[in-house]
């Protein structure tokens, strides 16, 4: 029993002069509960993305979001924004721009109060950008304010000191063969080192590359940036986008009688007003099992954002708490035929409410929710879809 004593303080000498010198919290026990990071997952908005990812997109970690053009990348991160600023009114968010600057208008659009936004334009060159960035956001953690979500919009519109310096000496025609690599691998690496991302969600939008083919097959979609976004990253979303996914008027045909729902008369029966995003994930280490390769699909209006009913509909559907049989729909007693008209009858009877909270309830309990979710942010996914209005509209950049 003494050698056993003696032992255990032994050990705890060696923690505590290593505290000592290099700071607590570098070495502990597995026993001490306190000393591990709470994560949080913080809601996209999007119900159909939220319900596969288990919650949303979490803090601590990188996240990565690409794909192809126009399939909704920069909304998806700033409706993210939008929701951490609603369920932590105190926290402020922090949105890098690569690419143009940010729209006051898409803000209002978006109901992201300008105060808690901090929003920063890219420099000279990337490594001028991002020493900004996180030099802020070092100072940010000194003086003690959370910092919800950092957002770099994207990732490929930055541009490397290298190729700067090399365009300026060469011209275009100048090789700076790996330089972007380098940057992003810096950038993931010196952010998670530091512990930047403890109680963080750093969402990356980046462009989608197709990758050169030797034999004429074809290859699969790539993300700037070299394997550093392959990597780093402990979450990646692949967007899918196409105008033969093009909705148009007479898809949402019923679903215009719901309150809070977008006026739509503005627009032609055949005219295209929205687009059906196809998600795929592609990576995601945040949770037992690593679970990867879901796939689903939400649909977005113009100007609007995400159309959350037939997503919470898909959802129950498949969860069993709303029968199919065909075209018929049932639930609680109210069997219709059709979606559209199946969405509305549930809301004009008032028992939309009730199926959303089943469905929270099916999906927390199972093996879609995260357990470990901060009680704020579950609040928030769970009441986030219950609403029909919107307070805000959101626009699809």
């Amino acid at each position: 029993m003494g050698d056993t004593e003696s032992k255990i303080k032994a050990v705890e000498r060696a923690i505590a002069n290593i505290s000592k010198k290099f700071g607590s919290g570098l070495v502990f026990k597995a026993s001490e509960a306190d000393v591990y990071i709470k994560r949080r997952w913080i809601p996209t908005g999007c119900f159909a993305l939220d319900s596969v990812l288990g919650g949303g997109v979490p803090t601590g970690y990188a996240t990565e979001i690409y794909g192809s053009p126009g399939a909704g990348k920069t909304s998806l991160a700033l409706s993210t924004v939008a929701n951490a600023i609603k369920n932590n009114p105190k926290a402020v968010c922090v949105y890098l721009m690569t690419e143009g600057d940010l729209p006051e208008t898409t803000l209002d659009l978006f109901g992201i109060p300008k105060d808690s936004l901090l929003v920063i334009r890219q420099s000279e060159h990337g490594e001028q950008t991002l020493n900004a960035l996180i030099d802020l956001m070092e100072a940010l953690r000194t003086a003690e304010v959370p910092v919800d979500v950092v957002v770099v919009d994207s990732l490929a519109g930055l541009l490397p000191a290298k190729e700067v310096r090399s365009i300026q000496s060469s011209g275009m025609e100048g090789a700076t063969v790996g330089a972007h690599a380098l940057l992003s691998h810096k950038t993931f690496k010196y952010m998670i080192a530091r512990r930047l991302l403890d109680d963080t969600a750093l969402v990356v939008t980046n462009q989608g590359r197709e990758q050169i083919s030797q034999t004429g097959v074809p290859m699969p979609m790539k993300s700037t940036g070299g394997k550093a976004p392959e990597y780093w990253p402990k979450l990646r979303i692949e967007l899918f986008s196409s105008r033969s996914k093009s909705l148009k008027r007479s898809d949402f045909e019923g679903l215009e009688t719901i309150p809070g729902f977008p006026d739509l008369s503005w627009a032609d029966k055949n005219q295209p007003i929205g687009q059906e995003v196809e998600v795929h994930i592609v990576k995601n280490n945040t949770v037992l099992g690593m679970r990867r390769g879901y796939k689903t699909t939400y649909r977005v209006i113009y100007g609007y954002g995400f159309e959350n009913w037939t997503s919470i509909l898909n959802t129950a559907v498949q969860n069993g708490l709303v029968t199919q049989r065909g075209a018929v729909y049932t639930y609680s007693g109210i069997s219709v035929p059709g979606k559209n008209a199946f969405i509305a009858r549930m809301v004009t009877e008032g028992k939309w409410d009730s199926l959303v909270d089943d469905l929270y309830e099916k999906v927390r309990g199972g093996i879609t929710l995260h357990d470990d979710v901060d009680e704020p942010v579950t609040e928030a996914l769970g009441s986030a879809y219950r609403d029909t209005e919107q307070e805000a509209e959101l626009e699809l950049c």
